[in-house]
């Protein structure tokens, strides 16, 4: 369960993890210079700021897919108004 602190604006969360996983981020932590509280909150918020970015190349690539499609029709016409005359 979480425990709320009001006056900080922070919950504590209590999470289990693979030992390896938790030997990993002290391991890091401390090439950071950090706890691992730190290192862990450090890791989820770049995973967030890399959600959001793979959301903004997924809106590119349908933007361009549209594109493209937009342009082989226009192409296609292109072609067929050539052939008429």
């Amino acid at each position: 369960m979480a425990k709320q602190k009001r006056d900080a604006g922070l919950i504590q969360v209590k999470a289990r993890m693979p030992i390896a996983l938790h030997r990993r981020l002290q391991r890091d932590a401390e090439r950071q210079g950090l706890t691992i509280n730190a290192e862990i909150l450090r890791r989820l918020e770049a995973s967030y700021r890399s959600d959001t970015v793979l959301d903004r190349i997924g809106d590119l690539s349908d933007a361009q897919k549209k594109t493209e499609k937009i342009l082989y029709l226009a192409i296609d016409k292109w072609t067929k108004d050539k052939a008429d005359d």
